[in-house]
């Protein structure tokens, strides 16, 4: 069915293979009856037998690209040529049920607020993928957006839930909100294109729901999965405008009492490009730390969103917790000489931000040095970052002017070495 201004207008991204397309053109058909719309498709590339087939179908306008752009390019393409009050967004490997489009349809001509509603996911074997996305804290990226309900029964609902984000594998958008907000960012062609345009639209004031009765079958890919350098685009952009919910509850848990005797500790953690460790890093750092202790947070230079987000942690943590910039061009050695350089405590602890401190891990470690004719510096290896060490703050500085390397070799050797070369002992601890 066509008119000159469809109610609807749906764009396909195909990027291959033809029998994915096929299946979903067919459930297109048999699942938007009754409904004012025209079909727009677009082949992103493939090389199939998707660009023959294609212009032959009739009751869809075809476009063609002669090199895949991703799904962000694709879409955009066929939202430009688009008439419909709403656009239809879908993957090629979505199925839609039958009457799938109708509760989308209804929930944004019932509601002008709702800026986009999105389909019910399920998986091949009919468990959801995804009511929508959210986006948890630490999980392990600062900002990691998870498929909401996943792995759950897909009992029949017909209710609607508030969401942060969608997948642009199924969902129906108002055309003047998506072009008020310049569609989709090409620079980011998978899920996380589709999860900034939601976020863009929530932020000009529009909602994002999940109209649980519309159902699409998503056969390939799973909601909400990004590279690490979508991670990272993603921190940079929304850090800190994101509700975010807690699954490991960081916030509510209360901190480990300080062994009793133990001295102030100045853990100084130097990073660099290390967004997929960093916020459960620092989150079980600071509940082992006492009430006098300080966090040092020094960075490298980080380009990924480590340098955003500590920076972040370090002003809403305040107090002693602090965000000291080691510089680029000093690389990590440049900023553990920094952090070392800023610790204020008796004693130091140098900790990777590729590892999570178990409760007491502070207490055990230092301990060791208490004891008689206990070494002038513990160890501990975390590989492939380098090695854990705790001592005095001042035998951990003139190391790191003299021997910084030795901190991030595999092993503890070349730091064993520095040390007996100024007379002292250093203890290793096998994890």
């Amino acid at each position: 069915m066509t008119d000159a201004t469809p109610t609807v207008s749906m764009i396909v991204v195909a990027d291959g293979p033809w029998d994915d397309t096929f299946r979903c053109l067919r459930a297109l058909q048999e699942g938007a009856a009754g409904v004012s719309r025209e079909l727009i498709v677009v082949d992103d590339g493939t090389r199939d037998e998707t660009g023959l087939a294609l212009p032959r179908l009739e009751g869809l306008t075809a476009l063609r690209s002669n090199a895949p752009r991703g799904f962000s390019t694709a879409a955009n393409a066929g939202a430009a040529i688009a008439r419909g009050r709403y656009l239809a967004f879908l993957h090629a490997d979505a199925e839609p049920h039958p009457d799938w489009l109708a509760p989308l349809l209804a929930v944004v001509e019932a509601d002008p607020g709702v800026a986009v509603a999105a389909s019910r996911l399920l998986t091949r074997d009919g468990m959801v993928e995804a009511d929508g996305v959210v986006f948890a804290y630490a999980a392990p990226y600062p900002l990691t957006p998870v498929a909401h309900g996943a792995g759950a029964p897909a009992l029949p609902a017909a209710d609607v839930l508030e969401a942060s984000a969608a997948s642009g594998a199924a969902m129906l958008v108002r055309a003047d909100a998506f072009r008020a907000a310049q569609g989709f960012d090409e620079a980011h062609g998978t899920a996380a294109g589709a999860l900034d345009l939601c976020l863009r639209l929530r932020a000009a004031g529009g909602r994002l729901v999940v109209a649980r009765a519309s159902v699409a079958v998503h056969h390939a890919r799973c909601s909400g999965e990004i590279s690490d350098a979508d991670a990272a685009w993603l921190t940079r952009r929304w850090l800190g405008k994101v509700p975010l919910f807690d699954p490991a509850a960081y916030r509510e848990r209360t901190p480990a009492p300080r062994r009793p005797g133990r001295p102030p500790l100045s853990v100084v953690v130097p990073m660099r490009n290390a967004l997929g460790t960093v916020a459960p890093c620092l989150e079980a750092l600071a509940r082992n730390l006492g009430p006098d202790d300080e966090l040092i947070i020094a960075d490298a230079g980080s380009e990924d969103g480590t340098r955003e987000f500590a920076s972040l942690f370090a002003a809403e943590r305040g107090g002693s917790t602090r965000f000291v910039d080691g510089g680029a061009p000093g690389g990590l050695e440049g900023a553990l000489r920094a952090g070392l350089g800023a610790a204020s405590r008796p004693l130091a602890v140098l900790f990777h931000p590729v590892a999570q401190a178990p409760d007491g891990f502070l207490d055990a470690l230092t301990q060791l040095l208490d004891r008689p004719g206990a070494p002038a510096a513990v160890a501990t290896p975390m590989p492939p970052a380098g090695t854990c060490v705790s001592g005095p703050a001042s035998l951990l500085r003139a190391l790191g002017a003299d021997a910084p390397t030795a901190f991030f070799a595999a092993d503890a050797a070349a730091l064993s070495q520095a040390l007996r070369a100024r007379g002292e002992a250093l203890g290793l601890v096998e994890q």
